[in-house]
């Protein structure tokens, strides 16, 4: 139990970190160079393609915070109406689209074998709706986001060229679209708590929609996602042109033009720098050993120098 709740707490103090650097860089107009920084080192300590931004990384954390920064307008304006209309539909207490057998009424009257028919056309349905939403939003995503897949799948091919594809999918669809469907309260898609049922159908949408971005087949441990190993094949070839598309700058971008920063309140600033120079000064000796140039390191002793004298 202590040893969860130190790894918890590593992965409280990685998003704190995360999101002050964040802050920090885009009120300076500098967080997309960041996060290049971050892709990069990412992908050179990778040790096999399949871990690539699946753990609590920097990395990770960085991207999923920025993203939802700056994305929440585009995603109310791509995923709002398909997120309400699930709960609608799913108000009388009633799943359409649950595979798992265990979780249906057993009550013997029902044909199980055509509950599960019909519940397989209708989560493939809801999972083609949401898909179709946002491959349509390709010319609405922002700026920001094509820059960096752009830039993470140069940085992936360049080691694992198989994972051109899954790259981009382990960053949009992991971070950023199926956090928002998984959750989607939490990314102002609804105003309050999703029903029991709603929520369910949600969490199977992010599963379709994430193996789906991953380039593999649904079941594994669930065997009765297999079901929907059809929607999976019939949309592989057209998730992936939208992931070359993404990672391709349009016309009239540059991939190191300076975009127009969010706002950070001054306060935010403050307790993002604070947060930051306790981190640091806390692994001094560690920070210090990391970094290779001297004159880099000059500057980093003088500066927590400084900021040690005004605390």
């Amino acid at each position: 139990d202590a040893q969860e709740s130190r790894g918890l707490g590593d992965v409280y103090k990685r998003q704190n970190i995360a999101r002050a650097f964040v802050f920090i860089f885009e009120s300076a107009n500098g967080v997309v160079p960041l996060l290049k920084l971050f892709i990069t080192r990412e992908v050179d300590v990778a040790k096999e393609e399949s871990t690539l931004f699946r753990s609590n990384s920097m990395a990770s954390k960085a991207l999923k915070f920025y993203s939802k920064l700056i994305g929440l307008p585009y995603l109310w304006d791509t995923l709002s109406d398909q997120i309400f209309l699930i709960s609608e539909k799913s108000g009388r207490g009633t799943n359409k689209t649950e595979l798992d057998p265990t979780l249906l009424d057993d009550d013997p009257d029902n044909d199980l074998e055509l509950t599960l028919i019909e519940n397989k056309w209708e989560l493939s349905s809801t999972a083609q709706n949401i898909l179709s939403s946002i491959i349509r939003s390709l010319k609405n995503i922002p700026i920001e986001f094509r820059i960096l897949c752009h830039h993470l799948q140069k940085e992936v091919v360049r080691r694992f060229p198989d994972a051109r594809h899954s790259c981009i999918g382990g960053f949009i669809f992991l971070r950023f679209f199926n956090a928002a469907v998984t959750l989607p309260q939490l990314y102002g898609l609804l105003q309050e708590q999703p029903s029991p049922e709603a929520h369910r159908i949600y969490v199977l949408v992010s599963k379709v929609l994430q193996s789906l971005a991953n380039g593999i087949p649904l079941g594994g441990k669930e065997e009765y996602m297999i079901k929907l190993d059809d929607f999976i094949k019939e949309n592989q070839n057209e998730i992936n042109k939208f992931f070359d598309s993404l990672a391709t700058i349009p016309d009239g971008h540059k991939e190191d033009e300076k975009t127009e920063p969010a706002h950070i309140p001054e306060p935010v600033i403050d307790s993002s720098l604070d947060t930051i120079y306790k981190h640091i000064h806390h692994n001094r000796d560690k920070v210090l050993e990391a970094i290779e140039d001297e004159e880099i390191e000059l500057k980093l002793k003088a500066v927590l120098s400084k900021l040690k004298k005004k605390d």
